[in-house]
């Protein structure tokens, strides 16, 4: 199956999905409990979309900063947060932040247990890890209806370092 027609599917399995709150919770109770997440000076997050694991939890935390697209790019920042032109909530002021021993927290699509992911399309998660691997711990989150067996990956896909699920 294409990359298109999975992300449709999953789209369609994340529309009637009825338990994304209890799992958006068991999801964040792990985090917040990883020796990952306490240890981390940065914690690089994002708004939730539609269909997206809701975060919104850790939001008290100073150290979360949020994406924000330049280009074909993409750059953290602390809030306050607002509208932006792709759609989601992204931070007012446009000053990148420079970090070290930082976890990120990835939305997805789909994910594969052994951290491949599928994105939007648009690859910025892929190119902002490619860049910034070094000191940076990658957490994919997703609802148990979004793990796949196997995605088509392609050259440019980046591994995430770790997988986080209600069940797994």
């Amino acid at each position: 199956m294409d990359k298109a027609a999975l992300r449709k599917e999953i789209e369609q399995k994340l529309d009637a999905f009825k338990k994304k709150d209890q799992e958006s919770h068991e999801i964040t109770s792990k985090l917040l409990a990883m020796e990952e997440y306490r240890n981390a000076d940065v914690i690089l997050a994002y708004a939730p979309m539609k269909n997206e694991v809701d975060i919104s939890a850790l939001f008290e935390d100073g150290r979360l900063l949020f994406p924000y697209i330049e280009g074909k790019e993409m750059f953290f920042a602390p809030p306050p947060l607002k509208k932006g032109a792709h759609g989601f909530f992204e931070p007012e002021k446009r000053i990148p932040s420079y970090f070290k021993n930082a976890i990120i927290l990835v939305p997805a699509r789909a994910l594969t247990m052994d951290g491949f992911r599928l994105g939007r399309g648009g690859g910025y998660y892929d190119r902002f890890l490619e860049k910034n691997k070094a000191g940076l711990f990658s957490i994919g989150l997703a609802f148990s209806v979004q793990i796949v067996d196997k995605l088509p990956v392609e050259n440019h896909d980046r591994r995430l370092d770790m997988v986080l699920t209600a069940g797994r």
